[in-house]
């Protein structure tokens, strides 16, 4: 996840993906809440709208199949 932290926009860089392979992303805030989930296709990176997210730490999830990504992510002002 770069930059991190963010304010507006972070990318999740994928190497390992292959183009147009589905991937499905969750962001769960540090209480546990669901901030969001969407399913993408991916050609190995994802920009991330973060702009109306709270100031926070953030756990980031991406699973396609059998691989898993798992990061924190920083929201600043």
């Amino acid at each position: 996840l770069v930059p991190n932290p963010a304010m507006d926009f972070a990318y999740l860089k994928l190497g390992s993906m292959r183009h147009g392979e589905s991937l499905e992303i969750s962001i769960v805030d540090i209480l546990g809440r669901v901030v969001e989930q969407q399913i993408r296709e991916t050609d190995g990176v994802i920009m991330l709208d973060i702009k109306s997210y709270s100031p926070g730490t953030y756990l980031v999830r991406a699973r396609n199949g059998h691989k898993v990504f798992r990061g924190r992510l920083t929201k600043s002002r």
